[in-house]
């Protein structure tokens, strides 16, 4: 075949080539965006606001659940919702930092990009970063994994001293709106969109929480096996079984934290003590 035709001619194989360029192109391009996804970090782990992060993603998550119809809040977040966000965000990401995959899936679900049922994390991976790290004595990685369940107990104190401040506006906020004279339909609307989503939260804290001891739980068990260490298992063992309880106990640790007034009587000063009790001078 002569001529300019000839030249579109594409023999089967260049034909695969190119299919296997293209998914080669689209798979890149999928990893590239996925970790944008993810959120940055700042100092000490915390995370970093951005424009992307911050603007971007939320209101495109917001019109997604718009359109599948649902609530969705206008209400600005106050102090103690920013402080309640802040620190779920730091239970709710995965248990490896290196698992870039399972952060951006985690950041995609907080600005509600996707809905929770497309953000499962499989614990499995964090044996597998674990792993990952090559060190080069066996115990270390009995000592990663247990300032890991140390530092995660560590942040359920705070985190329901945060809750427990929350629930308590959220509170005020339906007794307030139920004095409310003639309160806009969209005032409810706003709140009750609120109240659910800061309750939202609260249990994927304790579905994160969850995962994470799974997780905890099979990395000890494969250690167990491939460097085994009876010392070292023993004591991340009892780590394992505190944060268990942790776990357990998690709504009633946020009960005893939550501050009352009503608890303790006012100590008197020490300073004021036998004033008004003059004894008469002594008489000679």
């Amino acid at each position: 075949m002569t001529g300019p035709k000839a030249k579109l001619r594409i023999s089967a194989q260049q034909t695969a080539t190119i299919k296997i360029a293209g998914r080669a192109v689209c798979a890149g391009a999928i990893a590239i965006m996925l970790s944008a996804c993810a959120r940055p970090q700042g100092d000490f782990g915390r995370a970093q606001d951005d424009l992307l992060h911050e603007t971007a993603m939320p209101a495109l998550g917001a019109a997604r659940k718009a359109i599948t119809g649902n609530p969705v809040s206008s209400l600005p977040l106050t102090d103690s919702e920013k402080e309640l966000y802040n620190r779920a965000w730091a239970l709710v990401f995965p248990p490896s930092q290196e698992d870039w995959l399972g952060n951006s899936v985690v950041e995609m679900r907080r600005t509600h990009v996707i809905p929770a049922s497309w953000s499962s994390i499989a614990y499995e991976s964090y044996y597998e970063h674990l792993l990952d790290r090559n060190y080069q004595a066996s115990q270390t990685h009995y000592t990663k994994l247990l300032a890991d369940i140390q530092t995660d107990r560590a942040l359920i104190p705070p985190y329901c001293r945060a809750w427990q401040q929350v629930r308590e506006a959220d509170s005020f906020r339906k007794e307030a709106l139920h004095r409310a004279h003639d309160p806009s339909r969209q005032q409810s609307k706003d709140l009750n969109a609120r109240i659910g989503e800061n309750r939202q939260v609260h249990l994927w804290v304790q579905a994160a929480l969850s995962l994470r001891f799974s997780a905890f739980s099979h990395a000890l068990d494969r250690l167990t096996i491939d460097v085994p260490d009876r010392h070292m298992v023993w004591t991340v063992h009892r780590a394992l079984v505190g944060y268990k309880q942790d776990i357990l106990d998690l709504d009633a640790t946020c009960e005893q934290l939550a501050p009352s007034n009503t608890s303790k009587k006012p100590r008197k000063s020490r300073i004021l003590t036998g004033w008004g009790l003059e004894r008469p001078a002594p008489k000679k």
